[in-house]
């Protein structure tokens, strides 16, 4: 948005929840952002499905994401777990939601598996404790919404709504860097033990007026 300060003061406020995280450097202009797994799915649960409860996707190997560079490949920064903002608030497990009430797990750290242990990268879990903001990425080059799965809903007397966002991914990954216009962004994606999943893409760069840019892709291309 054209502020070095405000852009500042988000890298401070990113770097107190992911301190390992890619910071912007002023030479950047390109923020790509890689989608990987499937959404957080909202089921039913208990004596007449009247309890909601989260699960995290299923059917799919893809955890990270890795970008063509040189004769090797970069791994993409695993910035967000998306069933970590599903089946949380304010950092806190939910249990199941019975007729619209929200049940904590009294254990916490029964949270799901956090990102070190989808991306084999030193991460905390959740960026946000509330999920969802905005992200101020570079100086006066990219800005990053992180979404958050958020839609809590459950019918108030017969079955709980399991209706949920599909196209939503697992996981997140981001990473700042300098492009030329016209240059290519070959990503191919990786199971846990770094083995490739599927055939690498291209992911497609859109710049604005200013020359900022932000390429996108997922796993989930086709869909």
């Amino acid at each position: 948005m054209g502020s070095t300060q405000l852009a500042e003061e988000h890298f401070q406020e990113l770097q107190a929840f992911r301190p390992d995280a890619p910071i912007p450097e002023p030479r950047h202009n390109v923020l790509l952002v890689a989608e990987t797994g499937t959404a957080p799915r909202k089921l039913a649960d208990g004596v007449g499905h009247y309890q909601l409860v989260y699960r995290r996707g299923r059917g799919f190997d893809d955890t990270g994401a890795e970008l063509a560079s040189g004769d090797g490949w970069q791994p993409l920064y695993p910035i967000e777990d998306v069933f970590f903002q599903a089946s949380t608030r304010g950092g806190r497990a939910i249990d199941r939601i019975v007729e619209g009430q929200v049940e904590f797990k009294s254990d916490t750290a029964e949270v799901g598996a956090n990102l070190s242990d989808i991306s084999r990268n030193n991460t905390l879990a959740g960026l946000s404790a509330a999920g969802g903001g905005v992200l101020a990425a570079g100086y006066a080059t990219v800005t990053l919404v992180s979404v958050a799965a958020q839609g809590l809903s459950a019918s108030s007397n017969v079955r709980a709504d399991t209706r949920y966002w599909e196209s939503l991914p697992d996981t997140l990954h981001i990473l700042p860097l300098q492009v030329a216009p016209g240059e290519e962004l070959t990503v191919r994606f990786v199971d846990d033990n770094g083995t490739p999943v599927g055939a690498a893409m291209e992911a497609a760069v859109h710049f604005d007026d200013q020359g900022n840019g932000l390429a996108y892709i997922s796993s989930r291309q086709d869909n």
